[in-house]
């Protein structure tokens, strides 16, 4: 996989497995105004309690990987 090809065969089934094991998902209808040019992580109170969410840049973290 480190040569930016496909993922073994062994790893996609697994997450496949993986995927059948979800209970429930959780879904924000009405999102919060959240500023996605800012990396950090806010907090907000919803029906169902506390959630998080997190920008991050995932382009600074891929050049991370590759060097």
């Amino acid at each position: 996989m480190e040569n930016g090809g496909s993922a073994p065969e062994a790893i996609t089934n697994q997450i496949y497995e993986n995927t059948k094991t979800i209970k429930e998902c959780f879904i924000v209808e009405d999102l919060p105004d959240v500023d996605n040019s800012t990396i950090g992580v806010t907090s907000f109170g919803g029906p169902e309690g506390e959630f998080d969410i997190d920008v991050f840049d995932s382009t600074s973290d891929y050049v991370k990987l590759m060097k």
